[in-house]
């Protein structure tokens, strides 16, 4: 929790905001859950094997001060 905001609150927001942007554009996408909604993780991995795509976001947490800190993202097959 930082400033009163929990990561799963936060990329439940993040989610939902991307899903909206992505349906006014016309593209299909399957959630995790309905919008709020944050599942148990071994359901959002069956809607996930659904899918030929799969996206998760998190958070993480770091003093303002920390300056190692260095932006990272991966991709899996």
């Amino acid at each position: 929790m930082a400033n009163g905001r929990r990561e799963s609150d936060i990329v439940l927001e993040f989610r939902d905001l991307l899903s909206g942007e992505l349906a006014a554009l016309g593209i299909r996408h399957l959630l995790d859950g309905d919008p709020g909604e944050n599942l148990p993780l071994r359901d959002a991995v069956n809607v996930a094997a659904k899918c030929d795509i799969a996206i998760g976001f998190h958070t993480d947490a770091a003093s303002p001060a920390d300056d190692t800190l260095q932006p990272t993202r991966s991709i899996a097959a």
